[in-house]
């Protein structure tokens, strides 16, 4: 029995492989777009063991045998305003990408935390804007442009 179920496993992580790397590629271009097509092959690395490693963490804890996962769109989108907003400050590549990477992490310890206090009910509180995705992505940008001129 264990060796079928091996071979299952083996046979579904193929395929979630499969799936996630044209997202992993596209995550790891529009998280690195400021700083230049020198720097994609950079990002798409990144990305792509990024969505190796979540794989690896998601399939020990065995949370959900239906989960596929990979870089998301929004984080990437977060991260390549970080690194606009800083290199619009006239900071270097390497700093740019500290100070945005720095962001995102700072956001996962905030999803952490609340995730670890059980504070799910707090999301209906929140604004639409706030809470869904897709009306989420302009925000960073709209917060890192500074005062209206």
């Amino acid at each position: 029995m264990a060796v079928i179920n091996v071979i299952r496993d083996a046979a579904a992580a193929c395929a979630g492989a499969l799936i996630i790397l044209p997202q992993a590629v596209a995550c790891g271009l529009i998280a690195v777009s400021p700083l230049g097509p020198d720097w994609a092959v950079l990002g798409i690395t990144v990305s792509i063991g990024t969505a190796i490693l979540f794989g690896l963490v998601t399939g020990a804890f065995a949370s959900n045998p239906f989960l596929v996962s990979g870089p998301g769109t929004v984080t990437s989108l977060v991260f390549a305003t970080g690194i606009a907003a800083a290199l619009a400050r006239g900071l270097d590549a390497s700093t740019a990408i500290v100070i945005a990477f720095s962001a995102v992490f700072v956001g996962g310890l905030f999803q952490l935390v609340a995730g670890v206090l059980r504070l799910e009910h707090i999301a209906s509180y929140m604004p639409l804007l706030l809470s869904s995705p897709g009306l989420s992505t302009p925000l960073p940008s709209l917060l890192s442009s500074g005062p209206c001129r």
